[in-house]
């Protein structure tokens, strides 16, 4: 039972000793010098690299890990703990990220690192380009620091993913529905905890009246942030929008889409934004059974990387997408008018034009059904220590009390 290691050295060792390895490594209290230090090592390196510069998501990653940040971090986590209860890392955790998001396996990771428990990072196979700078620079950041922290490589080898299952104090699986169902075949140590990220499925929601008052240059503003939000991970990414409600009567929605979509597709263009032809193909394929099975209105293709399907109703819409640019819209008189058919599955809601009151009243008419993130559009995947639900710092830590 091998493993690839790809941090803090490559080489292949078996998973057997990666566990006794791992055995002799002792945690840190959360928020060590040791652990913001790398960090912002890893910020400084993603910033300088020049393979890096040429993506933007590694460019966010870098600000993020920035030691002002971090610090952030580390006084709002230090303000939550109760008087006589001290935050201690849970000790080994085993992550799993997802293949199609390529930054979030260190986003998962930090969060842990700096928890203070040793991590074993499950690499995806996949090696894109992203993925493949973040490990050559982690092995610059991590090196000799005996903090054990592991990012490995391996098959679809049960036993693998059974022995590091079988040593860790918490597992996080990023991985989807599929993938948190066979992972969960193999049981945690009894005190041990498990967090699951499933399949998502986020929305964006426009105020016509707003957007059509708006500055030319606001409209131009919140279209890029819109590609962002959109196109980074070819919108397969959970927190992605799929569907674009337009909230207003019906003229104004008409003309406020009419506008958005045009400057979607320039500021496409301008991006320069590609999909192959596989995925072109795909997006087609989707379209057309959405067509036969969904209550779409029209089919408007902007171009190749830009798909609109209108729908008359969501009372049938599901789960499915295809990525690669596909937006679902909708028309309809007032954001509270889609609480009904807002599930458990939904995430992310970014919005423009409505005021705080109406958000807070669309929430809480949602009653927790779903929608764990309302934030404005160009920060759907702005990643946060709070995601899906979790307040990730304080799911990887412990609270010991001291009386």
């Amino acid at each position: 039972m091998n493993v690839q290691v790809l941090v803090p050295t490559i080489e292949e060792t078996t998973v057997d000793a990666l566990v006794d390895t791992l055995a002799t490594l002792e945690v840190q209290p959360p928020f060590s010098e040791s652990r913001i230090d790398c960090c912002q090592q890893l910020s400084r390196a993603l910033f300088s690299d020049a393979e890096a510069r040429a993506f933007p998501e590694l460019q966010s990653l870098a600000f993020w890990l920035r030691k002002a940040e971090i610090l952030l971090l580390r006084d709002e986590f230090s303000s939550r703990t109760r008087r006589g209860v001290l935050r201690a890392p849970r000790g080994t955790v085993f992550h799993i990220p997802p293949g199609n998001v390529d930054t979030m396996f260190v986003y998962s990771w930090a969060l842990a690192l700096l928890a203070g428990n040793r991590n074993v990072v499950r690499i995806s196979s996949r090696n894109s380009p992203q993925s493949l700078i973040l490990c050559r620079l982690l092995r610059g950041v991590v090196g000799d620091r005996n903090l054990g922290q592991f990012f490995v490589q391996y098959g679809h080898d049960p036993a693998v993913t059974k022995t590091l299952s079988d040593c860790c104090d918490a597992r996080v699986i990023w991985g989807g529905d599929r993938t948190i169902r066979t992972i969960r075949d193999f049981p945690l140590p009894v005190h041990a905890k498990e967090i699951t990220f499933p399949d998502r499925w986020s929305l964006s929601a426009i105020s016509a009246p707003v957007w059509l008052s708006a500055s030319e240059n606001q409209r131009e503003d919140v279209s890029g942030q819109f590609f962002n939000d959109t196109f980074w991970f070819d919108q397969m990414a959970c927190s992605s929008p799929r569907m674009l409600v337009w909230c207003g009567v019906e003229s104004e929605c008409r003309n406020a889409s009419g506008d958005f979509l045009e400057r979607l597709q320039q500021e496409i263009d301008r991006r320069g934004y590609r999909i192959e032809p596989s995925v072109r193909m795909q997006k087609l394929l989707f379209a057309a059974g959405a067509v036969i099975d969904q209550p779409v209105l029209s089919y408007v293709t902007a171009g190749p990387q830009l798909t609109v399907l209108e729908l008359g109703s969501l009372d049938t819409l599901g789960p499915e997408h295809c990525g690669g640019g596909l937006l679902f819209q909708f028309h309809t008189a007032s954001l509270i008018d889609i609480a009904p058919h807002i599930q458990r599955r939904h995430q992310t809601l970014t919005y423009f034009g409505f005021e705080p009151a109406e958000l807070l009243g669309f929430v809480q008419q949602l009653q927790g059904r779903g929608i764990d993130r309302v934030v404005p559009i160009g920060q759907a995947l702005r990643f946060s220590t709070v995601w899906d639900g979790y307040d990730l710092l304080d799911e990887l830590t412990r609270a010991v009390v001291i009386l």
